[in-house]
């Protein structure tokens, strides 16, 4: 893994393993809904295991979490933005759920 990457990976791991506690789902059960193994689950919280787009989206869906905080907040963290930077991923990540809710809603009605 590009070392360059690692602190990203590891951050993200600990904001899922945080998300998968508050929800009171084990390891096991979140990868049972996912499709995944317990190792990938253990891999990804601890930083060890890249995390594709699509798999991060299912395992943010099966945490009611938004996607892009999972990923954003670690990352604002990251450049010490600080505060600021997470409010204005919040805002866009909010403003991009809204999209996906109404285009979902779109597909749904069709």
């Amino acid at each position: 893994m590009n070392t360059k990457l690692e602190p990203i990976y590891t951050k993200i791991g600990v904001v899922i393993k945080q998300l998968r506690e508050e929800s009171c789902l084990t390891q096991q059960e979140l990868a049972s809904i996912c499709g995944l193994t317990r190792a990938s689950i253990a891999n990804i919280e601890a930083g060890k295991q890249r995390v594709l787009l699509h798999t991060l989206m299912y395992i943010s869906e099966a945490l009611n979490a938004n996607v892009f905080h999972t990923i954003m907040i670690p990352l604002s963290r990251e450049s010490n933005k600080g505060n600021m930077a997470i409010s204005r991923w919040r805002n866009k990540a909010q403003i991009a759920e809204n999209k996906i809710k109404s285009i979902r809603k779109v597909l749904n009605n069709k």
